[in-house]
């Protein structure tokens, strides 16, 4: 066993080396987008001869902005901690694998164990790059009972449930980025979080799966995620009034959605619209009963008044 230990102790050094070199160079890589970032929008508003009061606020929100999409904040001992043990547990199995084979000559066992080791791999990696991503856990999420498997070698399979998909969006936002590899891969980090879980409600007609997506919806409200957020030209209040969906708007509207926003698509009959301007458009072809939307729309318009008022009252 000694052996083992010696080859664990070289594996643990290099590989969480590694991990720790990548947390320090991800931080250096942030610092110096958030820098390059900052000059560039600080010489757009000088060119344009803003206040100085507003280029601070600006570089402030380019900052956050920055931060939010990517989940970042400059590494702790915490996350320093963090990758050395995922290392440990690498290091432990490719420690297993190199005493089998070259101390042990266990080589039928170590090519089995490969074997199983690399057909897993799809599995996990299916796993990693969906449950470490905020959209990429609303589409698990958003998968019903029987549309999701623990299966390796299933297409549909991943180590982790809708419902556990769901939890660590809504309680543990450190385990996963705004914008990761399932987002970056489909060119959607510019989509805001609230439209895509919203787009994602007509995608399931299971009660369970909808109420787990409003949970997460809401969640993501709290966190910051702006409910003014506009997705090619249309407002979300918008999106919930054409999805016919008096509880995404209810949700929205409780959140103080602005119904003054206008549809910005120059090529369309509805440019221009408000709200309200929408809702009457859509509920005039006749195709749809909006009356359920409309008595959410007016309803939490005068509630939301209230509270942002009382609010401004309080401050």
């Amino acid at each position: 066993m000694k052996a083992f230990f010696r080859v664990f102790l070289i594996c643990a050094l290099v590989i969480s080396t590694a991990w720790n070199g990548l947390v320090v160079m991800q931080d250096r890589w942030m610092v110096s987008a958030i820098a390059d970032a900052r000059e560039s929008k600080r010489s757009e508003l000088v060119e344009g001869g803003a206040a100085q009061s507003k280029i601070d606020q600006a570089l402030v929100d380019v900052e956050r902005s920055i931060k939010l999409i990517n989940q970042w904040e400059k590494a702790e001992l915490k996350d320093h901690v963090a990758a050395t043990s995922v290392a440990l547990v690498q290091a432990f199995i490719v420690a297993i694998f190199i005493y089998l084979f070259f101390f042990r000559k266990a080589y039928r066992k170590t090519l089995l164990g490969i074997i199983v080791a690399v057909s897993l791999v799809p599995i996990f990696w299916r796993t990693y790059m969906l449950g470490t991503d905020a959209r990429g856990l609303v589409v698990i999420a958003t998968a019903g009972p029987r549309e999701v498997t623990f299966n390796p070698y299933s297409q549909n399979g991943f180590l982790i449930s809708p419902s556990l998909a769901a939890r660590i969006f809504i309680s543990h936002p450190e385990l996963y980025r705004e914008c990761g590899l399932f987002s970056e891969a489909l060119g959607v980090c510019a989509t805001p979080i609230v439209s895509y879980i919203g787009s994602s409600l007509d995608s399931s007609a299971n009660d369970e799966v909808i109420d787990r997506l409003f949970e997460m919806l809401e969640a993501a409200i709290k966190r910051g995620a702006s409910v003014t957020e506009i997705r090619n030209g249309l407002p979300l209040i918008h999106e919930a009034i054409l999805f016919n969906s008096p509880r995404y708007a209810a949700l929205l509207m409780r959140y103080c959605a602005d119904l003054s926003q206008r549809i910005d698509r120059p090529s369309s009959p509805v440019d221009g619209y408000d709200a309200i301007a929408f809702l009457n458009y859509l509920d005039q072809r006749g195709d749809r009963d909006f009356t359920k939307v409309r008595a959410v729309i007016e309803t939490r318009t005068d509630q939301c008044s209230q509270n942002h008022h009382m609010s401004q009252l309080g401050s």
